[in-house]
């Protein structure tokens, strides 16, 4: 009985440790994202008592697995570096125009994901927009969504809300690569 409560604890434990892998990723005015919590652009995770070849093997498969989409451009370089060109991400917002009708808009954005990997550690960096298309499939700017109207050094009201969605992509990732980890 003392060895089963041993090997529950040792197991929530290690769920805990590995549950904290975290990004808070915020966009910026210069349409860039930065850590929230630090002035660094990465976040660095550590999986103490895994292999580089290891880790990178478990994060090869879960990118597999969430970007399984034939748009979706899976980059491996040298067995340390892990990246992906993620297909347009769909918002959707309205507004009420002149005569009061509701407008409805769609804004597609296609970003890059890239994790390094060295014995026992993860390296997450910021994420990197790459295109906005508006319904219509015309490409704008970047500060096109993100900056407040003609002031370019001011975010739009919901442009911090908005572009957080890339934290939500990443946990998902890494709670998927801890998840493994643990499972085996």
């Amino acid at each position: 009985m003392k060895k089963i409560h041993t090997l529950i604890i040792f197991l929530f434990i290690s769920l805990i440790s590995y549950g904290q892998s975290k990004v808070n990723f915020v966009i910026t005015p210069n349409c860039t994202y930065t850590s929230k919590d630090t002035d660094k652009s990465f976040y660095v995770f550590d999986y103490k008592g895994h292999s580089k070849q290891e880790l990178f093997n478990k994060a090869v498969s879960v990118f597999t697995k969430i970007f399984a989409k034939k748009d979706d451009q899976i980059n491996k370089t040298d067995n340390s570096i892990l990246s992906v060109n993620t297909n347009y991400i769909l918002h959707s917002s309205a507004y009420l125009n002149w005569s009061k009708e509701y407008i409805y808009f769609n804004e597609y954005i296609k970003y890059n994901i890239e994790f390094e990997f060295k014995d026992g550690k993860i390296k997450v960096n910021a994420p990197t927009l790459i295109q906005i298309r508006d319904n219509d499939g015309i490409e704008h700017p970047l500060g096109y969504f993100i900056l407040s109207g003609d002031n370019e050094a001011v975010l739009a009201n919901d442009a911090i809300e908005q572009f957080s969605f890339v934290n939500k992509v990443i946990n998902k990732i890494l709670t998927n690569i801890d998840t493994t980890m643990v499972d085996w």
